[in-house]
């Protein structure tokens, strides 16, 4: 049987996590989730691969920046997705290989670039 998808989901936003962890294991994905960046970077630093790292822009300890830029560094190979209710004019510097998406966001679009 082959291994599902693995996805590290980072957002303080813990009532919409939990519904996200939960969609996204209903279709396939198998997801770690961490609450804020410190420990989002913690769990990058593990050595524990992700096929997909989606990350808030706003995170309690460190920017969701920090994230995007510790997983394109371990997982060179791996979807990574910032998504902000701030206007991407506001994020800064987005990296090239990272999906921006503005929140809120529909599911469909999020599952159609986590499967690409």
């Amino acid at each position: 049987m082959p291994s599902r998808p693995q996805v590290l989901l980072v957002d303080d936003a813990i009532l919409l996590s939990e519904l996200m962890v939960e969609i996204l294991e209903d279709e396939g994905f198998a997801v770690t989730y961490a609450k804020n960046g410190p420990e989002a970077l913690r769990i990058l630093s593990s050595g524990t691969s992700f096929n997909c790292v989606i990350s808030d822009f706003s995170l309690p300890g460190c920017s969701g920046s920090d994230v995007v830029n510790a997983a394109l560094s371990v997982l060179p190979d791996a979807c990574v997705i910032l998504a902000s209710a701030h206007p991407r004019s506001e994020v800064g510097h987005v990296p090239d290989k990272v999906h921006y998406m503005g929140k809120p966001y529909h599911i469909e679009e999020l599952l159609v670039l986590m499967r690409q």
